[in-house]
């Protein structure tokens, strides 16, 4: 099940949800590069997004420059080359800058010198440097995932950051981040109630304060996800008589929140899902379960889903990624 990728965007795209749709594609760059032309197609002709044909061009330039010479030789690398074609008069950006909301202004540079995004927080922005040949909203990509943010209904300075007292409660855990009173980071787990105490002299306001308190806060949730997601796992498997083999607790599946390997042999699920209320993550194990029967998302599949969890669990596992509630923390 794909968190962001190509695939979930066009859904969007081909239910007129152009907004949702853009949003999809810009969230998903990082891990799925098809979504690279389908932004262009977006920006291109002002769906879900203002026209701005030097971003279009961009886009294609990139999904283009990124192929081999064997791959440009087929009919989808030609079409990427007529569209750039139709707009080399356009003008090139130098950089751009964004407003997000609960980050503040990203600004996107390019630069040679850089293999993988780098990112640096100034004092009114945040700077992201990507590699020339990618992007500029790769580096938009970056801020988003990398950034501290959780949903705003969790928040009470309406900045989306940690701060002392800061809780989050869901179905399967409880995260409280507090000040301690030493100088180092602690953490500990009771039962659902999972605590990190940062040093007495933090200084919140610092952008790598945050980042090293979110490093800390997806650690002890990882610890959490190896106590929670076996069993949940392995319940709805003895509910619906379909067995697997193993059970792998893994901190990202970049751009999947679970997947299942061999028919069953294998089955991982990413520290993300420990955030999904209790019924929509049973329907997630229903869904990677059902893989056991039929590989791919064909209409069988979708059958083969109801049949083994019922109309609900095919109404959760369809809107899982749709409702935008969750995940509260890019873990």
């Amino acid at each position: 099940m794909s968190i962001y990728s190509s695939k979930l965007g066009y859904q969007h795209y081909q239910e007129g949800e152009y907004q949702q749709a853009v949003s999809c594609f810009t969230k998903g760059l990082l891990f799925d590069w098809g979504c690279v032309d389908w932004l262009a197609h977006c920006y291109k002709h002002g769906y879900g997004v203002e026209q701005d044909l030097s971003m279009a061009k961009d886009l294609y330039s990139s999904c283009y420059n990124s192929s081999t010479c064997i791959q440009r030789r087929n009919s989808y690398f030609q079409g990427l080359r007529k569209q750039m074609d139709a707009l080399q008069h356009i003008p090139d950006y130098q950089a751009i800058t964004r407003y997000i909301d609960g980050i503040g202004n990203v600004r996107v540079v390019k630069s040679r010198n850089v293999i993988e995004p780098r990112m640096r927080c100034n004092q009114d922005e945040i700077l992201v440097t990507v590699e020339d040949s990618q992007p500029f909203l790769l580096g938009i990509s970056y801020a988003l995932y990398y950034v501290p943010r959780s949903n705003s209904e969790w928040t009470c300075d309406g900045q989306n950051r940690y701060y002392d007292g800061y809780t989050l409660q869901t179905d399967h855990f409880r995260l409280q981040v507090q000040r301690g009173t030493t100088d180092s980071y602690v953490s500990q787990i009771d039962g659902e109630l999972c605590q990190l105490f940062f040093p007495k002299n933090a200084c919140l306001d610092y952008f790598y304060v945050q980042k090293f308190i979110h490093r800390k806060v997806k650690d002890l949730l990882f610890k959490r996800a190896k106590q929670v997601l076996p069993g949940v796992l392995r319940r709805v498997s003895e509910r619906i008589k379909v067995p697997y083999e193993e059970c792998e607790v893994v901190r990202t599946l970049y751009s999947y929140a679970a997947r299942n390997y061999d028919q069953g042999k294998r089955i991982a699920l990413s520290t993300t899902c420990l955030q999904l209320p209790k019924e929509s993550l049973e329907a997630l194990c229903i869904h990677e379960l059902t893989h056991n029967f039929i590989g791919g998302h064909r209409a069988e599949f979708y059958h083969k889903l109801i049949e083994l969890g019922g109309k609900e669990a095919y109404q959760l596992d369809k809107n899982l990624w749709k409702e935008d509630k969750w995940p509260y923390l890019q873990i």
